[in-house]
């Protein structure tokens, strides 16, 4: 409830000051849904086969690419059953406050087990970002598998899809 508060608080604050960083950034923040949230989202979605409700948390610069849906389909097939269990794990993340702006990332892994093997689906998230707004939400989101039913182990690619940085660009792919 009291969160409640205070985003409609903030909001309102956007409204009379719309250029600050420090209200943006923190209504940013304190609207992020959380890991476990996001990863129910995708969870449900790939085990729905629901291309719309994997797009709700994705960045709106993401949802501007014409390739998109193809790209959830893909990912989406690669995992050919249900997931019934899955662990979040916490990957790290960190956050840069300069220049008059603030930016926050999160990353983590939702684990589960399937035919032995150990799939990670391994998400970036961009918590907060008054610079570029629109880059607030998933920006990369990976499927890897490994051999080994260990959570520690190495993890080759499967498919992955959204922004990277390649020679210094910001770059979808």
């Amino acid at each position: 409830m009291f969160k409640q508060i205070l985003i409609s608080i903030l909001a309102f604050l956007l409204t009379i000051f719309p250029n600050s960083s420090t209200l943006l950034g923190n209504y940013q923040e304190l609207t992020f849904p959380g890991m476990h949230e996001v990863s129910q989202q995708i969870v449900d979605a790939i085990n729905n086969n629901d291309v719309e409700a994997f797009k709700k948390y994705l960045c709106p610069n993401m949802k501007k690419h014409d390739d998109l849906d193809e790209k959830i389909q893909s990912f989406m097939d690669a995992i050919d059953d249900e997931i019934i269990e899955y662990r979040v794990r916490d990957a790290g993340g960190g956050s840069i406050s300069n220049y008059g702006y603030y930016q926050e990332g999160k990353t983590w892994d939702t684990l589960f087990m399937y035919n032995g093997l150990t799939y990670n689906i391994g998400i970036s998230y961009t918590v907060a970002n008054t610079k570029e707004p629109d880059n607030v939400g998933i920006t990369t989101i990976h499927l890897r598998a490994s051999d080994d039913q260990h959570p520690d182990c190495t993890f080759n690619e499967i498919i992955s899809f959204g922004f990277f940085i390649i020679d210094g660009e910001r770059v979808y792919k």
